[in-house]
């Protein structure tokens, strides 16, 4: 079967990205579909951690205070290095109703994006693979499969999908916001370059016998970058970057040696864990962020380490920027605005990399502090002047070029 559609703006995608970036495109009057391959919202219990930035761009949509209420307010970070804590960030530096991190479940965030999205009388196209793309001056042809997800063998469960339906979509603009996997990405054949080493990282949730505090604690310890987030009084999710070769070893019988041997101070113990897993994160970037009429935003354009959550917090920024930028295009012929959005992106991406710029200890700043500089950047949950005030706190700054 073979059918036809039209819209402005088709979104690649139905992660957070994605959805934010359809909602911001609604609020300016703009026709948006959005597409995805997975058969539904994935029920991920993982915690997300929303930036301050993020929280005011939220709020724009009249999601922030919702959020809020649903997530676990965190008003400080603290950097430990063995049992000494060096230094401290508050967020109420920033400034503002929303200078503080949320974390919460991010089924819970991507549940709330949705029905956001269906009050505009839009609705995500579940199980709809993007496949092709044919471009001209003007529009674009968008090749689409409907899938079905089947799962086959037992006692194993094997996904397999087959192609029930293809549809031409005839948009405008396309945005992939499908991830470090993106087909729109490998489409146009964009490269996706590595910049620096993976990191392997042992993640585990758990309920605790004790408090904890709603402190964002991060340990840098030997080679290793470990983050203890509060989800909850009594919950608590930890990261323990590991040796990729002892990766057999990392399961949670080892997690009590991991917080005596990283962070002895951390006197809460297990009392039930929800889930351990091992995760490789790395650090990518894509040649280009697109051109023209198809643009490339979240992970389909970058990919960091956890401990800062900058890929997906800048991701939405980037929606956000998209979509007025796209917006301004169709209602008012401005296309020059979005072609220096490639640039700038680039620009400031390289920069969090360690790709390009610097970062130097001010007068006075701790010799520690200062020792660790460069780890510390991708540590930091925030990016433009919020990033820079953080860092000011510790005593850093950034050059004009890197900021």
């Amino acid at each position: 079967m073979f059918g036809k559609h039209k819209t402005e703006v088709l979104v690649a995608g139905g992660g957070p990205v994605g959805l934010y970036t359809a909602i911001a495109l609604r609020e300016r009057n703009v026709d948006v579909d959005v597409y995805d391959q997975d058969p539904r919202l994935a029920a991920r219990s993982y915690a997300l951690a929303l930036h301050p930035q993020s929280l005011r761009l939220l709020d724009e949509v009249g999601l922030a205070q919702r959020l809020t209420a649903l997530g676990r307010r965190v008003d400080r970070i603290a950097f430990y290095d063995g049992l000494r804590k060096r230094a401290e960030i508050s967020f109420g530096e920033i400034g503002g109703p929303f200078s503080y991190l949320l974390v919460l479940p991010q089924s819970t965030f991507e549940t709330l994006l949705q029905e956001r999205l269906e009050r505009s009388r839009q609705r995500v196209h579940w199980s709809h693979r993007v496949q092709q793309l044919e471009t001209d001056e003007q529009r674009i042809g968008v090749m689409v499969h409907k899938l079905d997800h089947v799962s086959l063998g037992y006692p194993v469960s094997i996904a397999e999908s087959t192609i029930t339906k293809s549809s031409l979509v005839d948009t405008q603009y396309v945005i992939g916001a499908d991830g470090y996997e993106s087909r729109v990405r490998n489409i146009l054949d964009i490269d996706y370059q590595n910049h620096g080493d993976a990191g392997t990282f042992f993640v585990t949730e758990f309920e605790s016998d004790r408090v904890i505090e709603p402190e964002l604690r991060i340990v840098l310890e030997g080679p290793w970058a470990n983050v203890c987030w509060p989800i909850s009084e009594h919950r608590v999710r930890w990261s323990f970057q590991i040796d990729p070769r002892e990766m057999d070893k990392a399961d949670a019988g080892q997690l009590v040696r991991y917080i005596e041997d990283r962070a002895p101070w951390f006197h809460p113990r297990p009392r039930e864990i929800h889930w351990t897993t091992l995760v490789r994160f790395e650090r990518r970037l894509a040649s280009t962020f697109g051109k023209g009429r198809i643009w490339l935003a979240g992970d389909a354009a970058h990919l960091t380490g956890p401990v800062g959550v900058q890929s997906v917090n800048i991701g939405l920024r980037e929606g956000h920027d998209l979509a007025s930028r796209i917006a301004n295009a169709l209602h008012n012929g401005d296309e020059e605005s979005l072609n220096a959005y490639d640039e700038e992106r680039r620009l400031e991406w390289q920069s969090l990399l360690g790709i390009t710029g610097d970062i130097q200890g001010r007068n006075g700043v701790d010799p520690w502090i200062e020792q660790h500089r460069y780890r510390i950047l991708p540590c930091l949950p925030g990016s433009g002047s919020d990033l820079d005030v953080m860092l000011r706190q510790l005593g850093l700054e950034r050059t004009a070029e890197s900021a």
